[in-house]
């Protein structure tokens, strides 16, 4: 009993001491010397009361270190801190600062514990609550991109208002696009927070010396900078810690390209960008030092170290509690900004201001600038060199092989180099000659939906013989009744019935989403539709049915394939593709295997890059034509291996819940063709649609600015103007704006093909964009439009079958002739002249061919490109325009006034923004469909600028004015010129 009052008096002891050392303790030693480059607070040289924690992480004791400092082990105080009474008690508190997170502990749950302070970790609640407040943008290299990936695994979806742009090196061109390569410049400009990560690749496989990167660093920012709206916060990633003892052995690089001194230089300038810039930092160098047993490859690091990154920068975002409040201070580097001092500094550090031993000088594609392309020219001879290369082992092991001649030897195997490459047989890979020869001894036609279509497209391009021996007939639903007709409208039934030896068909993708009618409506259509096309081909052609491949919804931003396709949707649609084909006796192609292998090769989730369509078209020609055309050996195509018990194969389907109804968040509004046994109620779904959208158009219009001025009749008086909202405004008088329905409907009755360089295909994809904004386009009546990608005058032309269908098409090039694809302004002339009348001779003759001239190019934004373009040079090149437009009778679309107008439009000095490409739709609108919106009156072209007549005398002149190849221009070595006279 006695010993019992004593405990709980000497407890009550304690308790009281431990509670009045509290209340005396003055504030607490903000310690930051954990964060490399923060100068440590000053310690204040009065005593201070400090609790001292010693003892074992597991079981610490807390001791005043006025009294027993010396009980306290050296490695205890390293491993666990010095910390003031009023500091063990803040570790309550959140952390206020970046700077506050150092020194903590790392665990795997995954979490950061700072000593001083609380960093909330965030749940997918109230990551989900962030991200509904604030949209956010990654911009950089993977590092940066791991942490926009965890958040996405966190929420498991990828519908949040966030994106990461791929700009993973300095000297990357300044670019506003992701891995797909989908321009993410509008959700940018409107975005709230945007952080950039750069350096990892500069200081190795990139390295051009540290004066380059800290000024392509520096310029990169001021670019995102100018972009960004007035109240977005931006900041940089520092450099974290890279352990190259940790990287693969196959990374070679890794390990030598990345020494400790090297990182901390590029550290430094860093730092001094953000100094010079007044950008504030997020430095994680402390957590990823101490997560060396995490990091996978020495660069990238394991969800315990990616976890904790991640909930730092949503502190930063969004704060305590997701909402906004309580966020976490960026750091500021205490350094002045002194750019010439730092430049001197580390131009003589003999580790960081050259290429590494050891690290290969061949991996920068995108050069170094003033190194006159030697960077990019040994990038370029060491691809060839790999391509070539193919080791002794592999050739012979691959010899050995026999020819796959049945569907399923095809798998297991794998995809290398747009190659599939079975583990049981060998496949021929066709060149693009062999794929002409086979196209034309047997002429294909695939039927069906935009699957089947992408296969033709890559053998038109592959081959020269593609326009006439390969015709798509456009039917993508079941509830198509268009049998033989394509989607342009042109019949091609007898194309189909006498001349096709091979076909293919390609459905389902349509009817497990936007058009679904049910399952019976799907089998017993779909096999009513094979039986009908093995009728009408003749006795001698084969028929074949594509299965469904891989469905990539996570890759996907569009809602519709995101929301109609749920995996066991997609496979009980399968299966009943298989049993059609096992009860028609028509065989299948199942690339299922091959798009699984090729998911990074998909930029909708749906239709596949290259790398993936290029394998698929082999197998076809495989089985068209079998090995070296050796028709004896041919593929042959795929018999599924089940019954033909229709009714008990229905019945099962029908059990599947996802498969029996429309899918969740699917639009039932899209089917423009109907159901049969839905007593329309698909179309009135449709109809209403379409009407709600009209609405919309004409309040939207009605809300505009009514200009009552006369409408501009021809281009002589479009300037001069400004620039608005919406596009140009002329002074002189009205420029009809078109809606996305006007928009429609003129581009449905004036089927349009876009052909040149990526400024051309700037104008098709806004003309793209109205008509799906005008409610018709996805997955209703497809608009014909047409783009044939050919960046420079001297490309072969393309014979598109397409063109004799068009009822006008503009041609956009100039800006790689003048630049670095240079071989003066005569060769340019000549080149694009004969490409104009080429064109001219196949549209129709009704069908105008309009010229965009060249605009005009911002030199405070066009990057490394710069040195190539010189006023003189523009001028010249845009002179050569006018005259192949004067000599062939082209009207020519010049809008350099709106380009001038619109600097601060346009992201790299070349491709200019909504407001432009507004402008220039809206012109060739104008001069095709009617100045009032399709009613009849046209806009005519400007007057010429220069006469026909005076050709020779004008190219002397432009040898004299153009000038030679421009210093500092890196001119691209992977394309010759072609002789005089030879184009």
């Amino acid at each position: 009993m006695q010993l019992s009052k004593f405990s709980f008096l000497l407890g009550a002891l304690i308790t009281w001491s431990f509670f009045a050392l509290l209340k005396s303790t003055p504030a607490f030693l903000h310690d930051t010397t954990g964060m490399e480059g923060v100068p440590p607070a000053p310690h204040s040289s009065k005593q201070e009361n400090v609790l001292l924690i010693i003892g074992s992480r597991k079981k610490p004791r807390i001791v005043p270190s006025s009294v027993h400092a010396h009980q306290a082990k050296p490695s205890h105080t390293a491993q666990l801190g010095l910390l003031t009474a009023e500091t063990a008690v803040s570790r309550i508190n959140e952390c206020a600062a970046n700077a506050a997170l150092w020194p903590g502990d790392l665990s795997d749950k995954p979490s950061w514990s700072p000593h001083k302070c609380r960093l909330t970790q965030y749940s997918p609640e109230m990551t989900a609550a962030c991200l509904a407040s604030v949209s956010y943008v990654g911009i950089g290299d993977s590092i940066g991109e791991q942490l926009s990936k965890t958040i996405i695994e966190n929420l498991n979806t990828t519908n949040l208002p966030m994106r990461y742009i791929w700009s993973p090196s300095t000297v990357v061109p300044y670019y506003l696009s992701d891995r797909n390569g989908k321009n993410q410049v509008a959700f940018l400009e409107q975005s709230d927070f945007v952080t950039l990560s750069l350096g990892a690749w500069d200081i190795g496989v990139h390295w051009c010396g540290t004066d380059t990167f800290y000024d392509q660093l520096k310029a990169k920012v001021l670019r995102y900078k100018a972009l960004l709206k007035p109240s977005a916060t931006l900041l940089i990633h520092n450099l974290h810690y890279i352990h190259p003892e940790k990287c693969p052995k196959k990374l070679a690089w890794c390990r030598t390209c990345n020494p400790i001194q090297k990182v901390t230089v590029y550290r430094e300038i860093v730092q001094m960008v953000a100094a010079c810039t007044g950008l504030g930092m997020i430095d994680t160098y402390p957590l990823t030092k101490e997560g060396r047993n995490f990091s996978i490859d020495g660069l990238h690091y394991k969800r315990p170290v990616v976890q904790p990154k991640t909930d730092i920068l949503l502190n930063m975002m969004c704060g305590i509690d997701g909402k906004g409040n309580g966020k976490l201070a960026a750091w500021h580097p205490n350094i002045q900004c002194n750019e010439e001092d730092a430049k001197a500094r580390w131009r003589v550090d003999p580790v960081a201001n050259k290429l590494s031993e050891g690290c290969p000088d061949w991996a920068n594609k995108y050069g170094c600038p003033g190194d006159n392309g030697a960077s990019a020219e040994r990038y370029i001879r060491h691809k060839k060199e790999e391509e070539l290369k193919i080791t002794t082992d592999e050739r012979v092991k691959e010899d050995a092989l026999p020819f796959c001649t049945r569907h399923e030897e095809l798998f297991p195997g794998n995809l290398v180099d747009s190659r599939w490459k079975p583990d049981k047989c060998k496949l021929h890979f066709y060149t693009l000659k062999e794929v002409a020869k086979c196209i034309k001894r047997y002429p294909y036609a695939a039927i069906g939906d935009s699957l089947g279509e992408q296969l033709v497209y890559n053998m038109k391009r592959s081959s020269e013989q593609g326009p006439s021996y390969t015709k798509v007939v456009w039917s993508p639903s079941m509830q198509s009744t268009n049998l033989t007709t394509s989607k342009s409208g042109i019949d091609l039934h007898n194309y189909v019935t006498q001349e096709v030896e091979f076909a293919a068909l390609s459905f389902g993708m349509w009817d497990i989403g936007v058009h679904w009618c049910g399952l019976d409506d799907f089998y017993y259509k779909l096999k009513e539709k094979v039986l009908k096309y093995k009728r009408m081909l003749k006795p001698t052609a084969r028929l074949v049915i594509h299965n469904l491949h891989n469905i990539n919804t996570i890759k996907s931003d569009l809602k519709w394939v995101r929301m109609c396709n749920p995996q066991e949707k997609v496979r009980v649609y399968r299966e009943m593709l298989q049993m059609a084909s096992v009860c028609t006796g028509v065989g299948m192609v199942d690339t299922y295997p091959l798009t699984m292998k090729g998911e990074a090769h998909t930029h909708d989730g749906v239709h596949y890059d290259e790398p993936v369509i290029r394998p698929k078209v082999n197998m076809l020609m495989n089985m068209m034509c079998g090995p070296h055309l050796n028709e004896t050996d041919r593929l042959k195509p795929w018999f599924p291996p089940v019954a033909c018990d229709e009714s008990a194969a229905l019945a099962r389907w029908k059990q599947v819940k996802e498969a029996v109804s429309f899918s969740p968040g699917c639009p039932d509004y899209q089917n423009d063709m109907g159901c049969t046994n839905d007593n329309g109620a698909a179309l009135r779904r449709f109809n209403e649609h379409i009407g709600a959208l009209r609405r919309e158009a004409r309040k939207a219009q009605n809300e505009k600015v009514q200009d009552t001025r006369e409408r501009c009749l021809s281009g002589d008086d479009l300037y001069p103007g400004s620039l608005e909202k919406h596009g140009w405004v002329p002074s002189k008088c009205s420029l009809h704006q078109y809606t996305a329905v006007e928009t429609y409907e003129c581009l449905a009755a004036k089927p349009f093909v876009a052909i040149g360089d990526s400024i051309g295909e700037q104008v098709f994809n806004m003309l793209r964009r109205r008509t799906e904004a005008s409610g018709r386009f996805v997955m209703g009546k497809m608009v014909p439009l047409k783009l044939l990608q050919e960046p420079t005058a001297h490309h072969l032309p393309t014979d598109d079958e397409f063109l004799v269908e068009a009822k006008f098409a503009s041609l956009s090039m100039g800006m790689w002739d003048a630049g670095p694809r240079w071989c003066g302004a005569e060769v340019f002339y000549e080149a694009m002249k004969k490409k104009v009348l080429f064109y001219k001779s196949k549209l129709p003759k009704s069908a105008p061919l309009i010229l965009q001239n060249m605009h005009h190019i911002d030199d405070e934004k066009c990057s490394a490109l710069c040195p190539c373009y010189t006023p003189k040079r523009i001028a010249v090149f845009r002179e050569v325009i006018d005259m192949v437009g004067a000599c062939t009778g082209s009207p020519v679309l010049d809008v350099y006034n709106v380009t001038l107008a619109a600097e601060t439009n346009t992201q790299d000095g070349f491709h200019y923004g909504s407001k432009v490409q507004n402008t220039k739709a809206d012109l060739l609108l104008n001069m095709v469909c009617g100045v009032d919106g399709n009613k009849g009156r046209l806009l005519r072209p400007p007057a010429p600028r220069v006469s026909c007549s005076n050709e020779a005398a004008s190219i002397a002149r432009w040898k004299v004015e153009e000038g030679g190849k421009k210093e500092g221009c890196t001119l691209d070595l992977k394309y010759k010129c072609p002789e005089k006279g030879s184009v």
